[in-house]
């Protein structure tokens, strides 16, 4: 009598384990499903990839004037003698666009590809540029469907698309994983980016009726200087002790400013580093 209760306790135990574990399992697959909900309403693979972008995307920060746009970012340098140059952060998709990313550089370069095609596509269709908002649009509507499918994943990427249009003049977007777009007058992305919106909010320059003539010394004096403390600080957040010192000195911030000349182009300058200092 005592064995076959031992044996009856050892099956009921079996079968709880295995109940568990098919359980487990069925919560794993619900968590890793790209169009299956959470029971609390939250898709969990999208929230994944932007905790990946917030940890390993370096800040980004823009400020839309009257005339043109200011827009600042970081990337690190070759960190050997044998490494020509590192991966970009910035890219120009047309002559008035240009493109800042934070986040995955083997995604971005795929998307950024994409926005080239399109840029060519529609002055091909259309005989003009492509406005920036219909741009971003567009690329917005890939990135989100990139969340839908089960045979793909989330872009780990937060896209930064400043431009001037002809007729609307200087334009600032964002564009996320999750496929939203949304214009701003200043905004920061990426590590460290509520310290520096916090710093954004502050500028009386925040107006964007206001030049970058004017605009530049409240940018340079507020908003670079937390650029450069929040990008040393995440860097030594992720890092040891030992190799610390040494990526902090391999950390380049690169600022450009984009207006627009007498005859209509937009020009593209890259901000010398002694001025960021």
């Amino acid at each position: 009598a005592l064995s076959k209760m031992l044996s009856a306790v050892v099956i009921l135990l079996i079968v709880l384990v295995l109940s568990l574990n098919m359980a487990a399992g069925e919560k794993s697959h619900r968590q890793q499903g790209y169009d299956q909900f959470h029971p609390s309403g939250r898709i969990l693979q999208v929230e994944y990839a932007k905790m990946a972008v917030t940890r390993k995307g370096g800040p980004i920060a823009a400020l839309r004037c009257k005339d043109g746009i200011l827009l600042i970012t970081a990337r690190a340098l070759p960190r050997s003698i044998l490494q020509i140059q590192s991966d970009r952060k910035i890219f120009f998709v047309d002559k008035h666009i240009c493109v800042a990313i934070s986040g995955l550089i083997f995604d971005a370069n795929a998307v950024v590809g994409y926005m080239k095609r399109k840029c060519v596509q529609y002055k091909v269709t259309y005989g003009c540029p492509i406005p920036v908002e219909v741009l971003c649009d567009d690329t917005a509507s890939v990135l989100h469907s990139m969340t839908l499918k089960g045979d793909s994943r989330p872009i780990a990427v937060n896209f930064v698309v400043a431009g001037i249009d002809k007729n609307l003049g200087p334009q600032l977007f964002t564009m996320d994983l999750a496929g939203t777009f949304d214009e701003w007058k200043a905004v920061a992305v990426g590590s460290g980016s509520e310290k520096i919106m916090d710093d954004l909010l502050q500028l009386k320059s925040i107006d964007s009726s206001e030049t970058i003539q004017n605009a530049w010394p409240h940018f340079k004096s507020t908003i670079i200087k937390t650029f450069f403390r929040e990008t040393t600080e995440t860097i030594h957040e992720s890092t040891t002790k030992k190799d610390s010192d040494e990526l902090s000195a391999a950390w380049d911030v690169e600022a450009y400013i984009g207006t627009e000349t007498s005859n209509g182009a937009v020009c593209w300058s890259r901000i010398d580093d002694n001025e960021l200092k």
